[in-house]
């Protein structure tokens, strides 16, 4: 499972007094069982357990290339100027890689110069990274020095952590920028649920809002404004349709609806969890609230104002998977992960909602639904 493919103890800067440890690491293998595993606790004098100090009084970094599979990866371990690491050291082969480290170059943003190679790869040291954390997440901070980390390709110029990498079958690319030999902020890869939730809740509010009650406004201006616009036609002596004159007859309620919510008290309660919930509950791919009194927003909500007209305000996401095309193949990933192929979407819902007569129950005025394209 894991195989030791060489291994150094020493400082960079003292590079010709490096010395090669790779059987001794190999050793440390064997160790176990499993054979899966390297182990190293501050209580060991490594200059003992190697046999030497390449470069006493200063610290040093043992560095291990190993092979897990057909994936190479490096360790860099800081060591002390007593020759001990500051913190216990257990590396474990990753039983199931999710994030897979694909390319990877440290230096100059342009790469080259007219003096030369400035940029160099770094995926195997990026790769080691991640499987010291179990392969499913890699964070470097923006306190660790990232040139003792990966060196120093182009001493004087600012440089940049590029990363193209794959989570579970999603495909994406992350820019570290450099100043002064840390990262400007810290470089994180984490797997998260991109399967599982599809859709989340950005912000819900049940009740009125001021945010709410200025659309709902604006809303019944236009339709008030196009029932003006009737009204003039009419005046002037041009034809208007039939279904033109029933609109006129939404006057009069329209007006009434406006003036309502001008005088409505603003009182909300927030809905974002529970909305969420019944998004992972019903599979987390589709959102849909009927109307008509089949979906009851009192019940699963609360009543924040009994007996008023409220407003149902959700805000809708679906971040979408692979949208950047940056997959291989079109039905399989390099790694063997079948395509993701879900377009990102995202919608705002103002919808009103109107107690029940004699009941405590509510119904929608309009049905809300929410569903990811495949």
């Amino acid at each position: 499972p894991l195989e030791i493919c060489m291994a150094t103890f020493g400082d960079r800067a003292f590079f010709l007094d490096i010395v090669d440890v790779t059987e001794t690491m190999r050793s440390f293998v064997q160790e176990f069982k499993t054979k899966d595993r390297i182990s190293i606790k501050p209580s060991y004098d490594l200059s003992k357990i190697f046999g030497c100090d390449p470069c006493p009084g200063h610290h040093k970094q043992l560095c291990i290339r190993y092979r897990i599979g057909k994936v190479h990866g490096w360790v860099i371990i800081e060591v002390t100027d007593h020759n001990r690491v500051p913190q216990p050291i257990l590396f474990i082969a990753p039983k199931h890689r999710l994030l897979r480290i694909l390319r990877c170059t440290w230096g100059h943003p342009r790469g080259r110069s007219t003096t030369g190679r400035m940029s160099i790869d770094v995926q195997e040291q990026l790769q080691g990274q991640a499987d010291m954390s179990g392969g499913s997440y890699l964070i470097i901070s923006s306190m660790q020095s990232i040139t003792r980390l990966l060196g120093d390709p182009c001493p004087g110029y600012p440089k940049d952590l590029l990363c193209e990498y794959e989570i579970s079958g999603f495909r994406g690319v992350e820019k570290w920028p450099e100043r002064h030999g840390h990262l400007v902020k810290t470089g994180k890869l984490q797997t998260t649920p991109i399967i599982n939730p599809l859709i989340f809740v950005e912000n819900a509010t049940y009740g009125m809002t001021l945010s709410g009650r200025r659309e709902r406004i604006q809303m019944l201006n236009k339709e008030l404004g196009k029932i003006a616009a009737i009204k003039h036609r009419r005046s002037m002596g041009m034809l208007v349709q039939a279904s033109e004159i029933k609109y006129l007859k939404m006057e009069d309620s329209l007006k009434a609806d406006k003036k309502m919510f001008q005088e409505m008290e603003l009182k909300h309660i927030d809905i974002s969890f529970k909305l969420q919930r019944i998004i992972d509950i019903g599979g987390g791919a589709e959102l849909r609230l009927e109307k008509g009194g089949r979906f009851d927003p009192n019940a699963h909500f609360g009543n924040p104002d009994p007996g008023k007209k409220k407003l149902l305000e959700v805000s809708l996401i679906c971040h979408g998977h692979d949208s950047e095309r940056r997959t291989d193949s079109y039905e399989m990933t390099p790694s063997g992960y079948p395509r993701n192929m879900i377009l990102g979407r995202e919608s705002k819902f103002n919808i009103i909602a109107e107690d029940d007569k004699g009941s405590k129950t509510s119904s929608l005025g309009e049905s809300l639904v929410f569903s990811t394209y495949a």
